[in-house]
């Protein structure tokens, strides 16, 4: 069975906001430094992103869990950016 990267992302990122729902101490601390409750996880268990995304979830800056999973939600729509490369034809 072949699991789809952006499904796993979704799911990463559901993990992530169900553990700042089920636990205050860990929405504070989310929304005060995401990178850190990534990389420390949650009750044993590890949070897996990709490093470009942790690149971006660490930049995220919000005052409530629904700022936080709003700008979660412009993270996962946003679309990768695919770079142009020249055919050259004779």
């Amino acid at each position: 069975m072949r699991i789809d990267p952006d499904e796993a992302i979704k799911v990463e990122f559901s993990r992530l906001i169900h553990a700042a729902v089920i636990n205050k101490r860990f929405c504070i601390d989310l929304l005060n430094n995401p990178e850190r409750c990534i990389e420390t996880g949650y009750c044993g268990e590890r949070f897996h992103f990709p490093n470009d995304l942790k690149n971006r979830i660490k930049l995220i800056r919000a005052q409530s869990l629904e700022e936080f999973s709003n700008q979660v939600i412009k993270i996962i729509n946003k679309s990768p950016v695919t770079e142009t490369v020249p055919v050259l034809c004779n």
